[in-house]
């Protein structure tokens, strides 16, 4: 069959391509068991492996989804490990709907050096989620996606308690102290750090910053010269 074909494939290459556990869980948590909203769990499982197929074969721009395929084939999550564990349930539709619908999300092994000339980093360290300085901060990030995809700029949040995350996947508790130690935060600081596309600190602030600031810097920056200069020719 193509489906365990392409999977061992992927494993083989450890690939990390397909990655979509995640967002099945989030889409799937919107649907009720029942049928009341006209989708059958067998249609959503018809979805799930459709997508997975739109992933291990790198077709995803040229196949024909339906409106209820597109969310599972268009996100992303996890790994071919997590695909697998669902592969001897997918002849039972309704056990596959309730274990993927109650899975919790992968933990990611963040490593800084993988994201160096390819992204820039905005850390935001802060005890919890519920820290003023914080909340105050990603106030100020909001409907900010343009400036920040402009910039390749991704933003980190890390806590000392409670899950940290990239891009709203959950990252590795010891890999978030890692970096706390790394960037000497304490366990009660809140801190602001711009790592730039070399992997270097470039600025640290001990408040929020507001994303102009930010921004400025970095279109001064010799690299995001050498990039907008790029993109005008």
């Amino acid at each position: 069959m193509l489906l365990p074909c392409r999977v061992s494939e992927a494993l083989a290459h450890n690939s990390k391509k397909i990655a979509i556990l995640v967002s099945i869980k989030m889409y799937l948590s919107t649907k009720s068991q029942s049928t009341s909203d006209g989708y059958s769990i067998k249609m959503i499982t018809r979805s799930l492996i459709l997508g997975l197929l739109a992933y291990l074969t790198s077709s995803c721009s040229t196949m024909t989804l339906t409106r209820i395929e597109q969310p599972v084939a268009q996100s992303a999550g996890s790994t071919a490990t997590a695909i697998t564990s669902l592969l001897p349930h997918l002849e039972n539709p309704e056990q596959s709907y309730k274990e993927v619908a109650s899975a919790q999300p992968p933990k990611a092994m963040f490593n800084l050096g993988s994201y160096q000339w390819k992204n820039r980093l905005l850390l935001v360290f802060a005890p919890t989620e519920s820290s003023p300085n914080y909340q105050q901060q990603m106030q100020l990030l909001q409907r900010q996606a343009a400036g920040l995809n402009d910039r390749d700029l991704l933003v980190i949040e890390l806590f000392k308690e409670g899950e940290s995350r990239i891009e709203n996947q959950i990252i590795d508790e010891s890999t978030a102290a890692q970096l706390r130690n790394r960037f000497n935060i304490t366990s009660e600081e809140f801190s602001v750090i711009l790592v730039g596309k070399d992997g270097t600190q470039k600025r640290r602030d001990k408040s929020p910053v507001a994303p102009d600031i930010i921004f400025k810097q970095i279109d001064a920056m010799p690299m995001r010269r050498q990039e907008m200069q790029q993109r005008r020719s």
